[in-house]
């Protein structure tokens, strides 16, 4: 059964099949699904107020994790069918508690997009999450930032095999250090201030700390990193040593 509204058709059906994903979506997590399976046995099925938007054509604009739950319990789906395009996906998403930076790179990177291709690469490399790969090469993130990479408009000027050897010897560090290969954001942003003084050498470093690894000791913030890393880095050295003055510059810089 359906009724009619203007240009937008509201219904409920059984017949799954007749909806369409968009490649464009981002891709389906089981864990989003589980829970809204475990929301509908609450409330006794899917929610009329909460129905998924399609296109005429039946491409899924907004829903297809409830349209995944649905089917999964062989309950109805409710949806509307409206003249949106599927172009407005991202836009959606944008205000809902939903979508990552990986979904919005996910989407932008089917549209052709070159930057956010060239950062799924460095992630599928390297095997870690947009978020690390970000943190890792040192791009400094604020609101500005996640607005722009969310509108399109994120740019990735970096050669993506440099980019590669770069988080791998980042993943070193941080393995060596908190015997883990994820990327350590106090580590990260310390070794992001170290870098900008010209003495300071990342490869000679690394091999330092792999060396002296018993002159490590827990540290809580970036600026005990920084400390910590300063002192490795001068260890038995005379001359590029990391002074005081060449850090707090680094540091305001």
């Amino acid at each position: 059964m359906q009724e009619k509204f203007s240009q937008i058709v509201v219904g409920s059906t059984t017949d799954y099949d007749k909806f369409k994903f968009v490649t464009e979506n981002r891709s389906i997590k089981q864990r989003n699904v589980e829970n809204l399976i475990k929301s509908f046995k609450l409330t006794g099925g899917m929610l009329k107020s909460k129905p998924i938007i399609v296109d005429r054509k039946f491409n899924i604009i907004d829903g297809q994790h409830r349209l995944v739950a649905c089917k999964k319990m062989s309950i109805p789906v409710h949806y509307i069918v409206t003249d949106e395009k599927t172009d407005n996906i991202p836009i959606y998403n944008t205000y809902q508690d939903k979508w990552g930076l990986e979904d919005y790179a996910h989407y932008f990177a089917t549209q052709g997009n070159d930057n956010y291709i060239k950062i799924l690469q460095v992630c599928d490399r390297t095997g870690i999450s947009i978020h690390g790969c970000i943190e890792g090469l040192g791009i400094v993130t604020n609101k500005t930032f996640n607005f722009s990479f969310k509108e399109g408009r994120f740019v990735f000027d970096r050669d993506v095999e440099q980019s590669v050897a770069f988080i791998q010897k980042i993943m070193k560090l941080c393995y060596v250090i908190k015997g883990k290969r994820n990327i350590s954001t106090k580590i990260t942003r310390a070794i992001r201030v170290l870098r900008k003084i010209k003495t300071f050498d990342l490869d000679t470093f690394i091999e330092k700390v792999i060396r002296y690894q018993g002159k490590l000791y827990n540290c809580t913030t970036s600026d005990e990193y920084i400390e910590m890393f300063a002192w490795i880095n001068n260890y038995k050295i005379s001359k590029n040593r990391l002074s005081p003055l060449e850090i707090l510059n680094a540091k305001n810089s």
